[in-house]
């Protein structure tokens, strides 16, 4: 049977017990099963004129990720049996709504050094923390360079 959480309305893991107490007391409490969220980018292809562009040489540099209302996210990038992470937390000493008893919510941008050819390369975002994660856009950068055609 899978482990339910119960967290409180400060975005805190709390007990079964500390949860029923709470809902009597007319507190708001979320209850839910732990499971991990995660997406994979498909792999990055160059256009020219809406069309793919099958020969030649892709290069990826960065991945830009946009979120809003979020508090955690990890990226992995995976170039074969090699796994690079990156760990987004929202709290930073800078701001001023970062109270220990509460949940932290920001947004903005996320830039990601990605360096390899885009068919060798996997990019995943993740969460497996009961705090949210929520992406409005992204942005790949990379180089491409056409491959020579021989002349008759």
């Amino acid at each position: 049977m899978e482990q339910v959480r119960y967290v409180n309305s400060h975005g805190n893991s709390i007990s079964k017990t500390l949860a029923t107490a709470a809902i009597q007391a007319g507190d708001t409490i979320w209850a839910g099963v732990d499971y991990t969220f995660l997406w994979e980018f498909s792999q990055f292809t160059a256009f020219i004129n809406q069309q793919p562009v099958l020969s030649g040489r892709t290069t990826l540099r960065n991945y830009t990720l946009n979120y809003t209302n979020t508090a955690f996210f990890k990226i992995n990038v995976l170039r074969g049996t090699q796994v690079w992470s990156r760990t987004f937390n929202a709290r930073y000493l800078s701001i001023s709504n970062n109270i220990l008893s509460d949940v932290v919510l920001e947004a903005g941008q996320l830039r990601v050094p990605v360096t390899g050819k885009n068919d060798q390369i996997r990019v995943q975002i993740e969460n497996s923390y009961h705090l949210p994660c929520v992406f409005t856009g992204a942005e790949v950068e990379a180089f491409f360079a056409i491959s020579t055609q021989r002349m008759a």
